[in-house]
């Protein structure tokens, strides 16, 4: 409601940059900035174009563009496709989530790590035609997966997330460690080569990434397109804790916000090192979504960095077990439902909310 009436009501010049106008005109804020990258990829496939040749599609991985293809012969619009699985991918990854939180905490705690899940400040992503939606679905299927110990299907599962996002591959330390928890850590059964040879599984969610990279190889002739297209995208490998200090240089006030939720995920991550009942999985997994995030350097993580930490889901069982406290509830609550409203607003209008 916050988006249609911005979009309807607050219009202004210059700041939009709309992907898509839809005959449901109320539907345009769900396709701005990078939605028109997944459109063209669903619609042309990808530029052969090589990386040096300025802004250019292999920065975006294949899955969501290919299942936004694959729908949209059926919708027989691309724009609709990638919103309805955008919007399903949310549902059932609320599911999931949900499912995988009762494994260590009750019902009450689920519940409400679930609804940060939906209100947290930019949470507005998931329904838009990107990938965070479709991207928290299987990394938190991923997990529960491992957690149940449904190594193959976790790791085929991890392979899809990989797919996915550059950050996919990352699932396989996750689901490494689940493992040998899962086998008290015991050296003797790590070593043994009945290990490589039943667990070798574990090697498809990495193969996601490679098997990318060797289509680019074959469509570009370079196996690193999709990196080195980054830097026409202002991105540049750099050292984590200088650009974690270059967020501090703040010039408007998504800024400050966007800076203050890069604070609060790494802040979130560190207290779930001391939380017995967190499997250490989980804040390991999100420390190096953060690190990840920070070494694609540039001034446009100022904008995105926020939003690239959203599907950073341990987040979302800490504040829910911050909630059960009333104090905290009644501050973290609406603190997030304004701020996610105030995103939503600027976002709808095309501001650089990236």
């Amino acid at each position: 409601m916050v988006g249609i009436l911005a979009n309807t009501c607050c219009q202004i010049p210059g700041y939009t940059d709309s992907a898509h106008t839809s005959s449901l005109p109320f539907l345009n804020i769900w396709g701005v900035w990078d939605t028109i990258w997944y459109l063209k990829i669903a619609h042309e496939g990808y530029s052969s174009a090589p990386p040096g040749a300025g802004f250019n599609d292999y920065a975006f991985f294949p899955l969501y563009p290919l299942l936004i293809a694959a729908l949209g012969f059926l919708t027989r619009d691309n724009f609709i496709a990638g919103l309805i699985i955008s919007n399903v991918a949310l549902l059932l990854a609320s599911i999931v989530f949900y499912k995988l939180v009762l494994l260590d905490f009750d019902k009450k705690i689920a519940k409400m790590a679930t609804l940060f899940l939906f209100i947290f400040p930019t949470s507005f992503f998931f329904s838009a035609v990107y990938t965070e939606s479709l991207f928290l679905l299987l990394s938190v299927f991923c997990f529960y997966l491992a957690r149940k110990q449904k190594w193959l299907f976790s790791s085929l599962v991890g392979m899809l997330a990989a797919l996915t996002r550059p950050v996919g591959f990352l699932l396989f330390v996750p689901v490494v460690i689940e493992y040998l928890r899962s086998i008290n850590f015991n050296l003797k059964r790590i070593l043994s080569p009945k290990f490589v040879i039943r667990h070798s599984s574990f090697a498809l969610i990495p193969a996601g990434l490679l098997a990318f990279m060797t289509y680019l190889y074959f469509h570009t002739g370079d196996f690193f397109a999709h990196i080195h297209v980054q830097q026409a995208w202002g991105h540049y490998l750099a050292n984590p804790f200088l650009e974690l200090v270059n967020l501090f240089k703040v010039n408007w006030f998504w800024q400050a916000i966007n800076l203050a939720i890069v604070l609060l995920v790494l802040g979130l991550t560190s207290a779930a090192f001391f939380i017995k009942k967190i499997p250490k999985s989980y804040p390991i997994y999100s420390l190096l979504l953060i690190l990840l995030t920070l070494m694609s350097g540039g001034d446009v993580l100022k904008q995105s960095s926020a939003r690239l930490l959203t599907v950073a889901f341990p987040i979302f069982i800490i504040l829910g077990l911050l909630c059960q406290k009333p104090k905290f509830q009644m501050v973290l609550i609406p603190a997030s439902f304004v701020t996610l409203a105030a995103g939503m607003f600027f976002w709808s209008l095309g501001w650089p909310i990236i």
